[in-house]
């Protein structure tokens, strides 16, 4: 299998109020960035690939805003939510440099949960 690029050039999650009630979503689809990001938490980044028919950089992309957006200081997390923060926040910081094109090279994996 050819290794995609881990540079993101073009919008890979979009926002619209017609779609998902606004939640964000994999640009060109219905599927919510949460729910991708939830389901490589509980399942691994492999499976959801296969379950939601996604790519890995759209994958991690929906990880790496989940991480993002948990972190809003308002928020009151619950359990869960703060499990991740607290096991995805330093592969999240290390994944926007890819990502970014900040640093070269792939893109690593969330940790695995457990």
């Amino acid at each position: 299998m050819e290794e995609e690029p881990a540079v993101v050039e073009e919008p890979l999650l979009t926002i619209d109020l017609r779609r998902q009630f606004g939640r964000p979503c994999i640009a060109g689809t219905r599927i919510p960035a949460d729910s991708i990001a939830w389901s490589v938490w509980a399942d691994g980044l492999d499976v959801t690939m296969d379950g939601y028919g996604v790519t890995r950089v759209q994958a991690l992309v929906a990880c790496w805003w989940l991480v993002q957006a948990l972190q809003e200081p308002r928020l009151r997390l619950r359990r869960d939510e703060r499990a991740l923060v607290a096991h995805w926040g330093e592969w999240a910081v290390e994944a926007l440099t890819v990502l970014g094109g900040h640093r070269e090279g792939p893109c690593p994996d969330p940790p695995e949960t457990s």
